[in-house]
């Protein structure tokens, strides 16, 4: 919790909660976390797959030492990786966490604890790091994320909102959007069994039928109505006072767009 003056900007926010920032610290920690769980035995598995499919470099390439007893050994292989985690831009130590998420030498949920102790201003969430800091916010992404059977294809919607999103290098924060408002567009299909066939129409169905709350139906149906007028997110950049978007204005469409694809799904009348 932030103490009193860090709320009311008496003092600095710690630099470990700017995005863009990987501290030593935090970065020291994480590859702590990777060499525990990293065997001597393991190494020549490990880094086989680190050249095949994260250096992308020849598996021959690999330093070794000389045969000896059991075999080559790859503590040099191992080394080169620590080498290159400590010598990588902030951007890339994340590209690393990544990759031993996916390749299951790093526990999600280990990731988490660690970036929350560190204060960082990132978290993952299925398995990508993207800069969400509140746990309220991870839960309700996450939520919509796990999505399966019917309601899949919302799920890979806001999959795919969180990959423009957290993309480090290339953000892709209008097309984030698009997706979100899509995977809200979906769950409305799939409730309404297609009978509604926008998501306004399924709206005012639920506002109708279900006593859906008035005032959250207007707050959204706006919300829809920006993003599909003749100067909204779902139209090229072709307007003198059509305004770029930002990273906030995409996070908040995941988040807005992922709570209420979740409440939608409590309405199925399927």
């Amino acid at each position: 919790m932030k103490s009193f003056s860090e709320r009311n900007g008496h003092v600095q926010v710690p630099v470990a909660m700017t995005p863009g920032i990987v501290t030593a610290a935090l970065r020291n920690t994480l590859w702590s976390a990777i060499i525990h769980n990293v065997e001597p035995d393991q190494y020549e598995n490990v880094t086989f797959n680190m050249w095949l499919k994260f250096f992308k470099l020849p598996i021959d390439a690999r330093p070794t030492l000389g045969y000896a007893v059991g075999g080559r050994k790859y503590e040099p292989s191992w080394q080169y990786v620590r080498d290159q985690y400590f010598a990588a831009k902030w951007h890339q130590v994340f590209d690393y966490v990544e990759y031993f998420i996916h390749s299951e030498v790093l526990d999600e949920e280990l990731v988490n604890a660690i970036l929350e102790r560190e204060a960082a201003a990132y978290r993952t969430i299925d398995g990508m790091i993207c800069e969400v800091t509140d746990a309220g916010e991870i839960a309700t992404i996450n939520q919509a994320l796990a999505l399966e059977d019917k309601f899949k294809p919302v799920a890979d919607h806001f999959r795919t909102a969180a990959e423009r999103l957290s993309d480090r290098i290339n953000p892709d924060y209008r097309n984030s959007i698009k997706e979100s408002i899509s995977g809200v567009e979906a769950m409305a299909q799939i409730v309404s069994g297609g009978k509604a066939d926008t998501l306004g129409r399924l709206l005012s169905r639920l506002e109708r039928d279900q006593n859906m709350n008035g005032a959250l139906k207007t707050g959204f149906s706006s919300i829809y109505g920006w993003t599909s007028d003749d100067k909204g997110i779902r139209h090229a950049m072709a307007f003198p006072d059509q305004q770029p978007v930002n990273q906030a204005d995409a996070k908040f469409f995941l988040i807005a767009c992922s709570a209420f694809a979740n409440y939608l799904k409590t309405f199925d009348l399927v």
